[in-house]
């Protein structure tokens, strides 16, 4: 039997504020017949059982979301690992269509398997499951085993309604030079249609023009029994989104695996960023060697420069809007209304989420700046 702990922690935590709520009407009658209604004591006493109240409720929430994330990683593990061990071993990869590019995969390029990637810091990050693979400096590479015949992923690669359920949302026009339109992590990208067969693969230009990323995106498909293999394959990224990438279609895959086999999917904001400092130093440890065979140990110092300063501007965006959130929350207070104070709630967890962020952020730059000394 297994030891769910985070279900017991939410338990737990819900009961503490049902024994609160309760205890919370008596005590206070029994303190006002011992002392008078204004009673500094009672009133600091009442201010006390309403912090801890808050403070309970927030925990149980916390445990709760944990909870959740914990039962997805569960049963997704569970479903792919037989699979995944049978299928360990690669077929010889290509840039556009599985086995149809001219681009070979260099000699360093690696699978992470279940390596453990070791920061400057001394600091363990242990690869995910099904994590995605470098096979050059600007192409990286993912496989998933997917509980349905290949007719029921199609869908979701091609039509609308299920695009939207795995992206933001997106339209495709099922045929060569048809038309595409996506929004990946709320940036709109367009692009072209260069191969689709029905049920087997597709791929299309990538047009990000808020990142300057041209690049393409290749799809296929292989009937594995009742399951399907899907290997998804993005070429032409530039080295210093190469991270970002990879940590997105992580998240972006592990949902469409969820969709499709009807389970709790995972916030994609939080997989994200759970996944996004592995991918960093993966980056680092395979594609900064790459760069320097390339142009010589100045051009990876410069690599490494470029990325900490992206990294720097992602953090100043997030105290930027910390300040934001924290100036509506002070106007929000002042509102004794229901709506306000729910409003302020939703602020204070946002705010949360970016702290959060923010202490992986300084990890990350941390890095940066020892790699760089």
């Amino acid at each position: 039997m297994d030891f769910d702990l985070t279900g017991i922690l939410a338990v737990g935590g819900f009961w503490l504020v049902v024994l609160v709520a309760i205890l919370k009407g008596p005590i206070t009658k029994y303190l006002e017949t011992k002392t008078p209604t204004d009673s500094a004591e009672v009133k600091a006493l009442n201010e006390r059982i309403s912090h801890l109240e808050a403070m309970i409720a927030s925990m149980s929430k916390e445990m709760l979301e944990l909870k959740d994330t914990t039962e997805f990683a569960h049963k997704l593990l569970t479903d792919s690992s037989r699979e995944v061990s049978n299928l360990n071993k690669s077929l010889a990869e290509g840039g556009l269509l599985e086995g149809k590019s001219q681009e070979t995969k260099t000699p360093e390029s690696s699978s992470p398997g279940k390596i453990k990637l070791v920061t400057t810091d001394g600091v363990k990050v242990e690869a995910p499951e099904n994590a995605g693979e470098i096979l050059s400096e600007h192409t990286i590479r993912f496989e998933r085993i997917i509980d349905a015949k290949p007719d029921k992923v199609w869908q979701y690669l091609t039509q609308s309604k299920f695009i939207g359920e795995w992206l933001d949302k997106g339209s495709l026009e099922p045929k060569i030079g048809g038309k595409v339109d996506l929004t990946f992590n709320q940036n709109e990208v367009e692009g072209l249609v260069g191969w689709y067969e029905d049920e087997r693969g597709l791929s299309y230009s990538f047009v990000d023009k808020k990142n300057g990323v041209e690049s393409i995106v290749a799809i296929e498909l292989t009937p594995v029994g009742d399951k399907t293999k899907l290997v998804l394959k993005h070429s032409r990224l530039p080295r210093k989104l190469m991270a970002d990438f990879m940590a997105s279609w992580h998240a972006h895959l592990d949902i469409l695996v969820a969709k499709i086999s009807r389970i709790a999917p995972p916030d994609f904001r939080k997989r994200f960023m759970q996944l996004l400092p592995f991918y960093t130093a993966l980056v680092l440890a395979f594609v900064a060697p790459l760069a320097a065979q390339a142009s010589g140990d100045n051009g990876t110092y410069q690599a490494l420069s470029a990325e900490r300063n992206r990294l720097l501007q992602k953090y100043d965006d997030l105290r930027r809007d910390t300040e934001n959130i924290q100036k509506k929350m002070d106007t929000l207070k002042r509102d004794d209304s229901k709506e306000a104070e729910r409003a302020c709630d939703q602020l204070d967890d946002a705010l949360k989420q970016d702290y959060r962020q923010m202490k992986e952020l300084e990890g990350q730059i941390r890095d940066f700046d020892n790699a760089l000394r």
